[in-house]
């Protein structure tokens, strides 16, 4: 079997051999031959002499073989001055070997070898292996993000994956599809156009009927924002807000409906608030689509700024508002000045990554609220922001909660800034109950509450999705019934019918 194991007890000045990419040790540059025998024997482990002499010289005597591999180990330990290889009749690294092979995806870079018939189909097949266990690494990591709802997590190495297979459709459909649940449909359609023409210019071919599927699913979503409003931007909308887990396996369309389907008033009583430049407050229980709505609205705005309060936020000091304030640094054109970088440090640590905070700024962070620096941010910011969302506010920290009632109160003059307010309805005497009285009493106050679906919305709802053999008109009352009109409810059920007609059907599949 392989041994893929580092030697240990290494001195601390010899640094490992680089085998995993341009093969080097000690900064010298390695040869074929050496590299060819430093990789086969970091993954193989100790082998005989004579085996190695005929993988090296394969068109040498015995005798002469052993004679050059006997002088190209005396050349390579003069080179990096030191044993690599020990051993006598079997030869193996030495013991204080280390080498950068043991989780690495590729094995000697690029490094292309002739003349070596037997290490050349070995080197073929050990970088086939470990770029199999690289992409489904890769799988299982992207799976495992998207069934908790992360699809942002998971994007990154989504293209990961299409960059080891570009000619996999089913690698693009994923990037797609990434892009769709996080609500980026112009992502997801460049995502398809790269798909489309990959495969024209390199096989000559079209994408396949489940790539179309995925597409249609896709641009309905679109028609129906083009529906909504007449301003659609033709930026990509900033969504990073991730729908709820759910198992990966089951037809887009459940984890994401391609329709905002009952939602056309507050959509309207959304959008006027927000043009008004009124705060506006977008109210519902968990599931009731809160946001999906807000996610529309960015889709509309594209010089707006999101962000969501997570489960935990509670447990970390403005993490929730640290959250929303790092989107808006990364819109800002410039570095900010040294001296608002260190003001905001107790609250955005990364602007000055190696500060490390005296207790007064500690006091600072933890004490007294950060509403001067942060209004002095959102001044800057103003030339290149124009709104700002802040979604799930009911997971948000009381730190964060205490600092967006203290900005959504004060005047206005430093900013013109646009807010939205996403959260399920308060518990009384919380913070987020204090904070919904301070904006009533503050100024204008837009509240979208969202309701439950009707029989006719639920009906519309399951039509949408496009499910084989599942009718709105049919299902819609029972659904209503079963999950009380809400969307999310009304999904996991059709979920769980879904999976368990596929979980019926496998056997006779098999």
């Amino acid at each position: 079997m392989p041994d893929t194991r580092t030697a240990t007890a290494a001195p601390a000045d010899s640094p490992p051999l680089r085998l995993a990419g341009a093969p080097c040790c000690q900064a010298h540059a390695l040869a074929t031959q050496d590299a060819l025998l430093l990789a086969w024997l970091a993954v193989q482990g100790a082998t005989p002499r004579e085996r190695l002499a005929a993988l090296l010289w394969p068109d040498s005597e015995p005798e002469a073989a052993r004679n050059a591999l006997r002088q190209r180990l005396f050349r390579l330990k003069k080179l990096v001055g030191r044993e690599l290889v020990g051993g006598s009749v079997l030869l193996g690294l030495a013991d204080d070997v280390r080498h950068d092979l043991a989780d690495a995806p590729t094995l000697l870079g690029a490094l292309h070898v002739q003349g070596y018939p037997e290490l050349e189909a070995w080197l073929a097949a050990e970088r086939q292996r470990r770029r199999t266990v690289q992409r489904s690494a890769l799988e299982a990591q992207v799976a495992a993000l998207e069934a908790q709802g992360d699809a942002s997590a998971a994007l990154p190495l989504a293209l990961a994956l299409r960059e080891l297979e570009p000619l996999s459709e089913d690698a693009h459909r994923r990037v797609m599809r990434l892009h769709y649940l996080r609500g980026d449909r112009a992502g997801a359609l460049l995502a398809f156009d790269a798909c489309e023409a990959l495969l024209k210019h390199e096989v000559g071919t079209t994408p396949g009927t489940e790539t179309l599927a995925l597409l249609r699913t896709i641009d309905e979503g679109t028609r129906a924002i083009d529906a909504h409003t007449s301003s659609v931007s033709d930026d990509p909308p900033h969504l990073p807000q991730a729908p709820p887990p759910r198992s990966h396996s089951l037809p887009v369309t459940l984890l994401r409906p391609p329709r905002l389907i009952g939602r056309e008033t507050e959509l309207a009583l959304l959008r006027r608030g927000w043009h008004a430049g009124a705060v506006v407050l977008v109210q519902g229980e968990a599931g009731m689509g809160k946001s999906r709505l807000l996610q529309t609205l960015a889709s509309l705005a594209p010089a707006l700024v999101m962000a969501a309060g997570r489960p935990g936020d509670a447990l970390v000091p403005y993490a929730s508002m640290a959250r929303l304030l790092h989107a808006v640094v990364a819109r800002l054109p410039a570095p900010l000045p040294a001296a608002l970088r260190r003001r905001l440090a107790p609250l955005l640590p990364t602007l000055l990554p190696t500060l490390d905070l005296d207790a007064g700024m500690r006091r600072t962070a933890h004490g007294t609220p950060m509403l001067g620096p942060v209004q002095e941010l959102l001044a800057r910011a103003n030339e290149h922001v124009d709104g700002l969302v802040l979604d799930d506010v009911h997971f948000a920290d009381g730190a964060s909660v205490e600092l967006l009632q203290a900005l959504l109160t004060a005047p206005r003059q430093t900013h013109t800034f646009r807010w939205c307010l996403g959260l399920r309805p308060p518990e009384p005497l919380s913070r987020q109950h204090a904070l919904q009285g301070a904006l009533a009493s503050a100024g204008p106050l837009t509240r979208v509450s969202l309701a439950a679906l009707d029989v006719a919305q639920m009906a519309e709802l399951i039509d949408s999705l496009h499910l084989h053999g599942v009718h709105g008109a049919a299902l819609a009352p029972s659904l209503r019934q079963r999950s009380g009109g809400n969307p999310l409810f009304a999904l996991e059920t059709l979920n769980l019918k879904t999976a368990a007609t596929r979980s019926r059907r496998a056997p006779q599949a098999g």
